[in-house]
């Protein structure tokens, strides 16, 4: 398994219709209250940055990395 940010860093272009779909897919299995926070943090910004912020918060939270597959 690989964590969502490499997954998304092995595949991404920001912008691209790949990104797009895999962050939706991510998406779905974020916590909640993780996801709203880096919302009220970041937004706007990319998908990538998102990504990235949520993978730093998940490990603090769960003392795990954040999966996506």
């Amino acid at each position: 398994m690989k964590k969502a940010l490499d997954q998304y860093n092995s595949y991404a272009i920001d912008g691209s219709v790949w990104a797009w779909r895999y962050f939706k897919a991510c998406e779905h299995l974020m916590d909640d209250d993780l996801r709203e926070q880096v919302h009220s943090e970041l937004a706007p910004c990319s998908e990538r940055e998102f990504l990235q912020r949520y993978s730093e918060l998940h490990v603090a939270k769960f003392n795990e990395e954040f999966v996506c597959n």
